[in-house]
């Protein structure tokens, strides 16, 4: 495998196979693939985190700032205490806040949470498998894929399957590691014992057993890291199932160690390269952010009023505008961010293909689909 030719061969094919952007798009807002610079910019270390959400008795949530505190303790429901404001203005701002609705604006936004998970999650397994797979019917055929034929090859099994694999090996590395964990502080239970050097030696083994878990833990990553792309595309390319898959994805990992490793270690470069240059991107960008910004109020606007005026015969006060905003922030926030998105996308989109390419050529010829 000449991985300059394919690094080369990815390169052409991105900027040739236009259709692959639209699948990348959503691929990007749906992963961490480059830099996001939307919370980046926006936030302030130096500030300090005293704002809170009281829970409960033994949960608080702190974010940046202060002098805001919301107690959902209260005896007579939730509350508001403001730095700087007297008790009377703060009732007078929870009459026209109407407090008593704040568990609706939760549920509301709870709600929203869940469905933008859920088609995220869509999104992204449905873009990755079209990719994945335009890209192959193309070495193959030589053909480009329409925007339909691709829906049809990521609305397939391979997407379902996609997502079963991540949540498999999600489930046994974090069972494999809570296990491991607790075999790390075990230990410990030499301190009950009360014997000076039997605690010594419960503290001394379990900060050894802690910096073992710590290097196997970062072992792991990078394993996992260079063995899914090779697993994913087993599933999408060679159309196997999960176990299979996953099967393939470690045998080639051992058997064909340097052409994997090496893909990797070209991935990964081109991801440090992007961070780079991720943050000139975006300043050149700023002028189309800002129409991004304005097209995201009008297109916003719309369905923002029919929330509020939905949620205004439910409940009054501020609290139908809360939720109207709640409700239209996800829409926004793709608008807003588009620009950034589609270039990522592009970034999604080469990597992509990068790995698609070059296992082509690292999987065993036997194996290779006709």
């Amino acid at each position: 495998m000449d991985i300059t030719q394919t690094f080369k061969k990815s390169w052409g094919l991105l900027w040739r196979y236009r259709v692959l952007w639209f699948f990348g798009f959503w691929l990007a807002l749906t992963t961490s693939n480059a830099l996001w610079l939307g919370y980046t910019l926006d936030r302030n270390d130096n500030l300090p985190a005293n704002n809170r959400i009281i829970i409960s008795e033994n949960q608080t949530w702190y974010f940046q700032g202060e002098g805001l505190t919301i107690d959902l303790t209260g005896p007579s429901g939730p509350a508001i205490r403001i730095e700087g404001l007297s008790p009377a203005q703060i009732s007078q701002l929870e009459q026209e806040f109407n407090i008593t609705n704040f568990w609706s604006i939760f549920i509301v936004a709870g709600v929203v949470f869940i469905v933008c998970c859920i088609i995220a999650i869509f999104l992204r397994y449905t873009s990755e498998a079209s990719i994945i797979r335009m890209v192959d019917e193309n070495e193959r055929t030589d053909q480009k894929a329409t925007v339909g034929t691709g829906l049809r090859l990521g609305w397939s099994r391979v997407a379902w399957r996609l997502f079963l694999i991540d949540l498999v090996i999600g489930l046994v590395v974090f069972l494999f590691f809570v296990a491991l964990f607790a075999i790390a502080l075990s230990p410990l239970l030499l301190i009950a014992t009360e014997s000076g050097i039997a605690i010594a030696t419960g503290v001394l083994f379990t900060i050894v057993f802690l910096a073992f878990f710590v290097l196997l833990a970062f072992a792991a990553s990078v394993v996992l890291s260079i063995t899914t792309p090779v697993i994913r595309r087993a599933c999408a390319v060679d159309g196997l199932g999960v176990v299979a898959s996953l099967s393939q994805g470690f045998r080639l990992f051992w058997t064909r160690f340097d052409k994997v490793a090496i893909t990797w270690l070209v991935w990964i470069g081109t991801r440090l390269v992007w961070t780079f240059l991720a943050i000139p991107i975006f300043f050149i960008l700023t002028p189309v952010i800002l129409f991004a910004l304005l097209a995201g109020l009008a297109v916003g606007a719309i369905p923002a009023l029919l929330t509020t005026g939905i949620a205004s015969i439910f409940t009054g006060g501020f609290t139908p505008w809360i939720i109207g905003v709640i409700v239209t922030l996800p829409i926004f926030i793709v608008f807003v961010l588009a620009p950034v998105i589609f270039v990522n996308g592009l970034v999604a989109v080469f990597l992509s293909t990068l790995w698609t390419l070059a296992y082509r050529e690292f999987r065993p010829v036997r194996e290779a689909s006709t």
